[in-house]
This record gives C-alpha cells, structure tokens and sequence, in this order.
C-alpha cells in the first residue's frame, strides 16, 4: 500500500515535472498574412530587408527586386512577434497612405486577408512624417535585432 501511494506520488512529480517545463513555443497567428520591412536605391538600385509571415516566421532578403533570394532565419518568438504586431496596429500602417521616395529609401509592406499597403519615403527626409516612419522602422528593426 504505502509502495503504491509512493509510486502514484512519484509518478504525479514527473509530470507535474515534464508539463510545467515545457521549451515549446506559444502558437503565433498574427492579424498580418506578411509585413516586409526594408530598404534601398541609390545607384545600384537594391534592396534589402525582412519578412515576417503570419505564423512569426522571419526571412531575410537582398536583391534588384522586393524580396529577392529570400533565405528562412528564424521565427520570432510569440512576444517579439506580437510587440511589432502591436506597433503595426497602434501606427496604423495599414491605412497609412505615405509614397514619398527619395534616391536611398525605406519602407514597409503590409499584407493582410483583406488589404494590401505600401509605404515609402526618403530614409534621409527631414519632414514629420518621415522621422515618425524612421522611427517606428528603427523599433521594428531593432525588434528583428538586425540593423
């Protein structure tokens, strides 16, 4: 008897043990089917930057075209994904209508189910607009941790 109240014991520790401990990542399913975010011009005329899809997935890309030689990095953890997600939203990217480029440009690209917006403007422009765009891009980015 006491054998038995010992193993059931035990046995109720391990997977106490084994549940609460788990490394697997929380499910990410943003409000966006995909947000490029990236820059370019200039005399070569390329790009670069990143993409993020719907399930947090981040790919790099660089190249005379949007999103050319796309290459998988990672996906972003649930709370990083969610934090650029949130910044999107509070922004209002998706209904921001801003194409204003210059010789070295950003920009982003936000994709969803329903609508699709692109935004461009000078990296090295001086108007409101602009330094609000580079900053949100600089928090975004520095989310991405790549510069």
């Amino acid at each position: 008897m006491r054998n038995t109240i010992l193993f059931s014991f035990l046995n109720f520790l391990f997977i106490l043990v084994m549940t609460s401990c788990s490394t697997t990542q929380k499910s990410i399913n943003l409000s966006f089917s995909e947000f490029t975010i990236g820059s370019g011009g200039g005399a070569t005329g390329l790009f670069s930057g990143f993409t993020i899809d719907s399930l947090g997935k981040l790919y790099k890309w660089d190249g005379c075209k949007l999103k050319e030689n796309l290459t998988e990095l990672k996906t972003l953890q649930a709370d990083s994904a969610m934090l650029i997600e949130d910044i999107i939203i509070k922004s209002k990217l998706i209904d921001l209508n801003f194409q204003k480029p210059d010789n070295f440009y950003r920009f982003f690209q936000i994709k969803t189910p329903t609508k699709e917006n692109y935004i461009v403007w000078g990296s090295s422009s001086d108007s409101d607009s602009s330094k609000n765009l580079n900053e949100i891009y600089e928090k975004i980015m520095s989310i991405i941790n790549y510069k």
